[in-house]
């Protein structure tokens, strides 16, 4: 909910003052550009991870009165992937890489593989 400068914010509980994460921010700031100065900025990379999911079960179904609304146990619970999502500091987004649930020593499904997004793979 934005609007007119106001933010939607929940409280939390915090292990250190807003003061003390200034400073820890500033201290780390300095520590990493005194060791990482001569990098490239197309060399310093944000790395974050999602679970994403996906083939979620409803949450009603319809049934007929004289059925059974029964949901198997396999059905109630939807696949998750892991996206993993990378920009370099000087702009450019990397493609997402996908982490797909398997074994080891598996084989990845050809088929499975044409339904990811272009570009991402």
């Amino acid at each position: 909910m934005r609007g007119d400068d106001f933010t939607f914010r929940r409280a939390t509980q915090s292990k250190f003052s807003s003061g003390e994460l200034k400073y820890m921010k500033k201290n780390f700031a300095a520590s990493f550009w005194s060791k990482y100065h001569c990098t490239a900025p197309e060399n310093i990379l944000n790395v974050d991870e999602t679970g994403v999911y996906y083939d979620s079960p409803p949450r009603c179904t319809w049934s007929h009165r004289d059925d059974t609304a029964a949901i198997k146990e396999a059905e109630k619970h939807s696949e998750r992937i892991t996206a993993v999502l990378t920009v370099r500091m000087d702009g450019t987004k990397l493609p997402i890489i996908f982490i797909v649930r398997g074994e080891d020593g598996g084989r990845i499904d050809g088929a499975e593989l044409e339904t990811y997004p272009p570009g991402h793979l």
